[in-house]
């Protein structure tokens, strides 16, 4: 058997691949190995199989001992907020490769052509990973390292590959004796008393010269691993946390119709936002004044769906709208009691009364506006001049 990294030879290992997410490797050395040599970008040999990663590792109780994690590692590192607007959609692919440059990953965004996550995104500060979640769950880091947005299909491993020692029809996993590290895979199927089980985790583990391969089988596509699907429920639902509280946001400035905001608490970890809409009440639009304090919340909980459903009242000092719409956009300035305007008359006015004295009844021809004070308003509306 021969196992190594960067050629150093490995004392024992456990690795798990999950059918979403990372595969992860636990490495042990012998004493006398040099873990300096081998820090950094590397390649896990497994009977001959590569598996392109990153390796950290440290001695502990006088082993040399680390971890190996599939691609850079990046996926684990702290991203900062960013927002993302565009009413013709939002390309996943976009935010999935703008995550994988910040981070150094490489990915293969194919599976997600045509996907479209709403015209706003906000990027949460946190793990790329937990961004990642909530952009396209259903990923996977292959043997290269490279990141994938599909699920994971296999196919059948060559029965003269494997060979079946043991099956837990109540944990619903094989013990299987490999032949061909390289002939089986997560999403491939083995055949389990005669009938077809696909392999939706699977662990190998190498131990006193001695190499296990064990493959879980239960669960669907969606599913992780046995005890793996209730800590990937967990860590998704906590990954893919939906945002259900209302938040203050402050304007930064109008972007014609919609608002650009900012977020007052910062350690909150939410990003600027661009382009919201306001769904303050039926009819009635404004140009918010910078600085004044908003709240917003997200449809659905959704990061992408962000809206203003109010604004601050008199408290605020910026509370003053630069312009303010009632019943709809597009209409004709407002008059109120004491504004001096034009008020345009009906051409020709029939007129009666006396003219020195004598009866008067007659038209008369207005030809331009006139110019008047206006005496009477709306008692429902109250415009501030």
């Amino acid at each position: 058997m021969s196992f190594d990294l960067n050629g150093v030879p490995v004392h024992s290992l456990r690795m798990v691949v999950p059918q979403r997410g990372i595969p992860d490797v636990e490495v042990v050395f012998s004493n006398g190995d040099d873990l300096d040599e081998i820090d950094g970008l590397d390649v896990l040999t497994l009977e001959g199989v590569p598996f392109s990663g990153t390796f950290s590792g440290a001695v502990h109780e006088g082993e040399r001992r680390g971890r190996f994690v599939l691609g850079s590692n990046g996926w684990s590192q702290t991203v900062p907020a960013r927002a993302y607007a565009n009413d013709a959609g939002i390309k996943a692919s976009k935010l999935v490769s703008d995550l994988a440059s910040a981070v150094g990953e490489t990915v293969d965004t194919g599976g997600l052509e045509g996907v479209t996550v709403g015209v706003n995104f906000s990027v949460q500060v946190g793990t790329a990973a937990s961004n990642l979640y909530r952009i396209a769950p259903d990923w996977h880091v292959d043997r290269s390292g490279t990141t994938h947005f599909t699920a994971r299909v296999g196919e059948a491993v060559p029965e003269d590959v494997y060979r079946l020692v043991d099956y837990d029809s109540r944990t619903e996993v094989a013990l299987l004796d490999v032949d061909d590290l390289a002939s089986i895979d997560v999403g491939d199927t083995i055949v389990v008393g005669g009938e077809t089980k696909t392999i939706r985790t699977l662990v190998v583990t190498l131990e006193n010269d001695t190499l296990t391969v064990e493959a879980w089988t239960g669960g669907d596509s969606d599913s992780q691993s046995d005890l793996g699907d209730v800590i990937a429920g967990v860590f998704e639902a906590y990954m893919s946390r939906k945002l259900l509280g209302v938040y203050r946001y402050r304007v930064a400035l109008m972007n014609g119709e919609r608002v650009d905001v900012q977020p007052v608490n910062d350690a909150i970890g939410l990003p600027l936002l661009s382009g919201v809409e306001m769904w303050t009440a039926p009819g009635v639009s404004a140009q918010l004044t910078p600085g004044v304090h908003c709240a917003v919340q997200f449809l659905d909980g959704d990061a992408g769906q962000p809206i203003i459903m109010a604004v601050a009242g008199a408290f605020d000092p910026n509370h003053e709208p630069d312009t303010l719409n009632l019943g709809g956009t597009g209409g004709s300035d407002a008059c109120s009691v004491g504004d001096l305007g034009n008020v345009f008359l009906p051409g020709i006015i029939p007129v009666s009364g006396t003219v020195s004295g004598a009866p008067f009844v007659g038209t008369m021809t207005i030809t331009s506006a006139v110019t008047c004070v206006m005496q009477t308003g709306s008692k429902k509306v109250k415009l501030k001049k």
